[in-house]
C-alpha cells in the first residue's frame, strides 16, 4: 500500500492529472474518508441522536411519575373522605386522622347526608365496577377459540378504544400471563451503545407478571449476533439467528421469535428502534383482560426528529408495530410488516382487537413519520 501511495503521488504531480478525482486520495489523503468510515460516522451520529431522545424521554417520564403520584394522592384522599363520611367508620384510626380537623359546616352537613352519600357512593362504585372491574382475571385461549365461527365475525366492526383512566387501579387475582417481547434487529444498524439503551429501556418495564425478551438477528449480521449474545442468558433473554434474502426484519423473523417463546401466554412486537414506556406491557395486557379480547395494539404513537420536534401519528401495524395477543391467536393471525396485518383493524378480526389510546406508550426517532403526518394533515 505504501508503494501504491508513493507511485500515485508521483503520477499525480503531473499537471495533466493533478485535478482528476482519482488523484484526490493521493494528494489529499486525509480530506477523503472511505465508505466504511462514512458508514461508521453515520452510525455514530444516529446513535447519538437516538440516545439524546431517549434521555429526553427519561426526563419526561420522571415528570410524569411525579404528576401521577400527585394524582393518585388526591384520588386516594377523596375516596377516603367518602368512606369516612359514614358514621360507622368514624372510629377507624385512618378516619380519625383524616377528620381530626373537620370544617364545622361540613361536619354538621355530613350526618344528614350520610345516607345519601352511601347510596350515591354505592351506585357510583357499582357502575364503576361494571365498567372497570377492580380485579383482573386472565384465561388462556385454546386453539378452537382463535378462529371463531363466521357468524361471530363482522367486517369493519366498531373499534373498541380504551383510555388510560379505564386501565388504572385494578389488581390481579389468580395467574398473571407471561409475556414474550419479540425484537428483530435491523440488519447492519446495531451498535453496542444502542443495544445498551434498548436493554435499559426494556428493564424499566413495570409489569406484575413474568416476561422474556427474544432477540432475532439476521444470520449474516455477525456484529448484531455478537452484541445480542452479550445480553442473552437463554432464559429471560434469548437470541437467535434467522435467514432472509430481502426485506429484513420480516414477518418470518418475527414469527420465528414467537415460536421460540414456546412457554409464553402472550406475545408482543417489541421494536428495537422505539422507546417503550414502562407501563406499555401493563396497559396493553390490562386492555385485553378488561375487554375480553385476544389482542391489543397502540393505535397512535409519538414520533420525534433529531431537533426534538414531536407529533402523534398513526401506528400499531406496518413498519411501526405494537400488536400484542394471546399466543394461540398470534400463531394464527399475526402477519407483522405485511399488508394482511392492516386487516386486523378493519377486517374480519377487527372485533378481536382492543385499541389502546395512549400515544405516549411508544415513541420513534423517525422523521419520515412526522412528514407523513404533516402531509395527511
Amino acid at each position: 500500500m505504501d508503494e501504491i501511495d508513493a507511485l500515485g503521488r508521483e503520477l499525480c504531480q503531473d499537471p495533466a492529472r493533478r485535478d482528476s478525482p482519482s488523484c484526490a486520495q493521493f494528494l489529499h489523503p486525509h480530506s477523503t474518508a472511505s465508505p466504511k468510515e462514512h458508514t461508521a460516522e453515520k452510525k455514530h451520529e444516529n446513535a447519538m441522536a437516538h440516545i439524546k431522545l431517549l434521555e429526553k424521554h427519561l426526563d419526561q417520564l420522571e415528570k410524569e411519575r411525579e404528576h401521577e403520584n400527585e394524582e393518585i394522592r388526591k384520588e386516594s384522599t377523596e375516596f377516603m373522605k367518602e368512606l369516612c363520611a359514614d358514621p360507622a367508620r368514624h372510629s377507624y384510626p385512618a378516619c380519625a386522622r383524616l377528620m381530626a380537623k373537620p370544617n364545622t359546616a361540613a361536619a354538621s352537613a355530613a350526618a344528614p347526608a350520610a345516607g345519601k352519600l352511601r347510596s350515591s357512593t354505592a351506585t357510583k362504585n357499582s357502575h364503576h365496577a361494571a365498567s372497570q372491574p377492580h380485579t383482573l382475571h386472565w384465561t388462556a385461549m385454546n386453539e378452537s377459540e382463535t378462529t371463531g365461527s363466521p357468524h361471530q365475525q363482522h367486517m369493519g366492526a366498531s373499534p373498541l378504544l380504551m383510555h388510560r383512566e379505564e386501565l388504572r387501579g385494578a389488581h390481579w387475582e389468580g395467574k398473571i400471563p407471561k409475556v414474550a417481547c419479540i425484537t428483530v434487529l435491523p440488519q447492519g444498524q446495531v451498535t453496542e451503545i444502542l443495544m445498551r439503551y434498548f436493554m435499559d429501556n426494556y428493564n424499566l418495564q413495570h409489569y406484575d407478571g413474568s416476561r422474556e425478551l427474544v432477540i432475532v438477528y439476521h444470520s449474516e449480521d455477525k456484529e448484531a449476533s455478537r452484541i445480542a449474545h452479550l445480553y442473552a442468558d437463554g432464559a429471560s433473554v434469548k437470541a437467535a439467528a434467522a435467514r432472509g434474502e430481502s426485506g429484513f426484519p420480516s414477518a418470518t423473523a418475527y414469527r420465528y421469535g414467537a415460536w421460540l417463546a414456546h412457554d409464553a401466554d402472550l406475545v408482543v412486537r417489541w421494536d428495537f428502534e422505539a422507546w417503550h414506556h414502562p407501563n406499555r406491557l401493563s396497559m396493553q395486557v390490562r386492555a385485553m383482560v378488561h375487554s375480553k379480547r385476544p389482542a391489543s395494539l397502540v393505535t397512535m404513537v409519538t414520533a420525534f426528529d433529531a431537533a426534538g420536534k414531536n407529533g402523534t401519528v398513526a401506528g400499531g401495524v406496518g413498519p411501526h408495530g405494537s400488536l400484542m395477543g394471546d399466543a394461540a391467536w398470534m400463531r394464527k393471525h399475526w402477519m407483522p410488516t405485511l399488508e394482511e396485518e392492516n386487516a386486523l383493524l378493519h377486517g374480519l378480526h377487527s372485533q378481536d382487537v382492543v385499541q389502546v389510546a395512549m400515544p405516549e406508550l411508544l415513541a420513534y426517532h423517525d422523521v419520515t413519520m412526522l412528514g407523513a403526518a404533516a402531509l395527511a394533515a
